[in-house]
């Protein structure tokens, strides 16, 4: 259900509750397991279980894991959708990715996870993180239990409790933090401990013997359930309430299975070939993801062709998996003769040593990748401002940076100022927020954060001193994932909505001019740039060319952007006239001096993507602001 929803969603809108079942089995395997386990010692039921657990799930990890660092790292270019991955690789080998996802803000359905290769390892998170605690739970209802002391009902009201309570907090979360309560164990205990509840009434003869007529009533009816549920699931409101019926479902269809009378269990679910597939299962889920988020970065995941190519990949990784790594080392009789503690320490130190190999790779990219974006100094504008000394020059104006990434691009153009010794440089940086675009006006968020910013720079600047106002003034007509109706944007521009947003716009940017005025600071706005439909650092090699987000082209008619970028042409003029002092440098000329705007000068790129100018564009740039610095006196000494 899981890869059918990744590889075709509109097949299975619904197919991510696959987790929300593996997650109620998971539960009941596991907890069955253990309730057959031998009381020997606290020490021996501990180290026996972290032992078999770290059998059963690392080998396969850690080989799809490491061979996925090194493919990424090969060929996929670094940039905004793709600068979380390696975070989240290596937090995965210790169970902790679906907490690197939070703090990157990546929400499972989200455009930017799509592009990572180890956004699904946050279940395996899930899952190592529930065995860390229910453990100790089911430890003393195990012990109470065979002491045959009332304390097992305390303890077995006490996991009811830790289960009602997770179930409270999905409900919560679901709706006051939807990424967290999606990824994180408070609110997904309660799906495993489900499953594990149910092993343990069965565990005392309750709902395990039933007719047969009852057994394949329930088991039908739970496979109907889980079908549904894949089918008409929604996203939001996920997993309270969206998760309850399916994980219902799951537990009906084990109820079923368990019996032993079920003949649809025995038809469907436990023929050879289905039972096959189930034995693959942890392989292919591993593996089918790398598989599809590699397929979107080269070639492309728009065609059947491709899906299906990508499906007998999958399978072929899974068999060889499974057959390679998961069982030889599951039934290593080397392993299984040593010490439970022997093997949990030496797995330990397997681990941090397979995370320590990929760190290593994922830190040889500028050497083994393939991309010919792994130039850094070429793609990204920000490596001068790396390199750049701390030292400041005395006796010299400061040249702010203000606005969101596309004031950021302008970094290595600082960075050259001061090397050149102009100018000392600071950056006021607020990824997500424009300031002044005069396109549209910024969400009280980002109004309070550049209002914070803009008093930042006040305090620290000097009459003199000059702002420059970095934005996106034209609208996208293509994104890192996404191209758009180049038309549809165009009319958007005329419509009632814009103007009146371009209106608000204006007055929000005219207040921060006059902030900066007020100070003493001259400011400078930047002209809207050329924008293009396609990326160019996903379509720049020969292995993502033919990808079919690159088939809009790295070119756009001259006369159509000067005709998108009007309406703020218009704002900017109306800015100039009612403060002539401020600047207004326009760079389209240099970026575009033909009839048709191009992404690349040559073999060279000036944009990175579809609208964010390259290193190698800041340079070609440079002398054009260079000139307007001469032209109006800026950065004189004082």
């Amino acid at each position: 259900m899981v890869i059918i929803f990744h590889f075709a969603a509109p097949l299975l809108p619904g197919g991510f509750v696959g987790v929300d079942v593996f997650f109620v089995i998971s539960g009941h395997v596991v907890t069955a397991s253990l309730l057959r386990t031998r009381i020997q010692g606290r020490k021996s039921f501990f180290v026996g279980f972290y032992a078999r657990r770290l059998l059963r799930i690392y080998p396969a990890l850690i080989a799809c894991a490491l061979t996925t660092a090194l493919a990424y790292t090969l060929l996929v270019p670094q940039a905004h959708i793709s600068q979380t991955n390696a975070k989240t690789g290596l937090a995965a080998f210790f169970g902790l990715s679906n907490f690197a996802l939070i703090m990157f803000d990546d929400g499972y359905f989200s455009p930017r996870v799509d592009y990572n290769a180890f956004t699904h390892t946050w279940s395996l998170a899930v899952e190592e993180q529930f065995y860390l605690v229910f453990p100790v739970l089911l430890w003393m209802y195990l012990v109470s239990q065979a002491r045959g002391s009332r304390a097992s009902i305390w303890s077995g009201i006490s996991i009811l409790a830790v289960t009602a309570l997770s179930f409270a907090c999905a409900a919560w979360d679901s709706s006051t933090s939807p990424t967290r309560a999606y990824y994180l164990l408070p609110s997904r205990f309660w799906e495993l401990g489900v499953g594990a509840i149910l092993a343990m009434a069965q565990g005392h003869g309750m709902w395990s013997d039933f007719r047969r007529t009852s057994a394949n009533i329930m088991t039908s009816a739970g496979l109907i359930g889980i079908l549904i549920s894949a089918c008409v699931t929604e996203k939001s409101g996920f997993p309270y309430p969206g998760a309850i019926f399916p994980v219902l479902a799951s537990a009906l269809v084990i109820v079923g299975v368990t019996s032993g009378r079920s003949d649809i269990s025995r038809y469907l679910l436990e023929n050879s070939a289905v039972t096959y597939v189930g034995r693959l299962s942890y392989s292919l889920y591993l593996w089918h993801w790398p598989v599809i988020v590699l397929l979107r970065w080269t070639v492309g995941a728009d065609l059947m062709s491709s899906l299906v190519a990508a499906a007998g990949v999958t399978m072929i990784l899974a068999m060889a998996s499974h057959h390679l790594v998961e069982n030889p080392v599951r039934n290593s009789k080397v392993l299984l003769a040593l010490p439970r503690s022997t093997i949990l320490a030496g797995g330990v130190a397997v681990v941090v040593l397979s995370a320590v190999l990929a760190a290593g790779v994922f830190a040889a990219r500028s050497t083994i990748a393939l991309t010919i974006t792994k130039r850094a100094d070429i793609w990204q504008s920000d490596t001068r401002w790396n390199a750049m000394p701390p030292s400041r020059l005395p006796g010299r104006s400061t040249l702010y940076l203000l606005g969101d990434s596309h004031a950021w691009t302008y970094s290595d153009l600082a960075a050259m100022l001061h090397h050149d010794g102009l100018a000392n440089v600071s950056r006021h940086v607020v990824l997500g927020c424009s300031s002044a675009t005069l396109r549209k006006p910024a969400t009280p968020d980002c109004a309070r954060k550049t209002e914070s910013a803009v008093k930042s720079i006040i305090a620290q600047a000097k009459p003199g001193d000059v702002v420059l106002l970095g934005a996106l003034r034209t609208p996208r007509i293509g994104d890192q994932w996404i191209s758009f109706d180049r038309n549809e944007v165009l009319a958007d521009q005329s419509s009632p909505r814009a103007h009146e947003e371009r209106k608000l716009a204006f007055v929000q940017a005219e207040k921060i001019i006059n902030d900066f005025r007020s100070a003493g600071i001259a400011v400078i706005m930047d002209a809207p740039k050329p924008v293009f439909p396609a990326p160019a650092f996903r379509c720049s090699d020969w292995f993502n060319r033919g990808n079919p987000i690159c088939a809009p082209g790295l070119t756009v008619e001259k006369e159509y952007l000067m005709q998108l970028r009007e309406p703020v042409m218009k704002s900017l003029a109306a800015m100039k006239e009612k403060y002539p002092d401020v600047i207004v440098w326009d760079t389209f000329d240099v970026l575009c001096p033909g009839d048709s705007c191009s992404a690349m000068d040559g073999a060279y790129p000036l944009f990175f993507d579809g609208d964010h100018l390259s290193g190698y564009g800041i340079r070609k740039i440079y002398p054009h602001f260079m000139q307007m610095v001469r032209q109006h006196t800026l950065f004189a000494e004082q």
